[in-house]
């Protein structure tokens, strides 16, 4: 099943389920699901590996991923949560952290993931979403 939706579309009614999008109008959503591709993982499949250097930005619509740093499980996501912020970030002059983590799936998975450039023009015109992306960014340097 490995990335068998990639490049699939996402229904906005799917990222309206998703709690950082909860504030978003309709139009938003559509706009921000026209944007987003859908991907799927089987279990046991990682999504992105530590040190690797893609800027997606991922959320997970159904399913549960582990996070995994070197051999310890940090924390297990759920469907609604994300990740991938760190790198998707431009922290300036178009330079973005590394994958610090690999992120595995736990179960089946279904994800939508944005482009960097889409997270930093939601994140520009949403300012509830910029800072509850860039509070979570803050406490997952905090861990790495």
């Amino acid at each position: 099943m490995a990335e068998a939706e990639s490049g699939v579309g996402v229904e906005p009614r799917a990222l309206a389920t998703v709690p950082l999008f909860a504030g978003l109008d309709a139009l938003r959503l559509q706009v921000l699901a026209a944007g987003a591709r859908a991907e799927a993982r089987t279990r046991g499949e990682a999504v992105v590996r530590r040190f690797e250097s893609g800027r997606d930005f991922c959320v997970i619509l159904a399913g549960r991923a582990e996070v995994h740093v070197g051999d310890r499980v940090v924390r297990t996501l759920e469907p609604g949560e994300f990740f991938g912020e760190l790198a998707a970030l431009d922290w300036g002059a178009d330079y973005g952290y590394p994958r610090l983590a690999t992120v595995v799936a736990a179960s089946d998975l279904r994800l939508a993931k944005l482009s960097a450039a889409a997270l930093r023009e939601l994140m520009h015109d949403v300012p509830a979403i910029d800072a509850a992306i860039r509070h979570a960014a803050s406490e997952r340097l905090a861990i790495s």
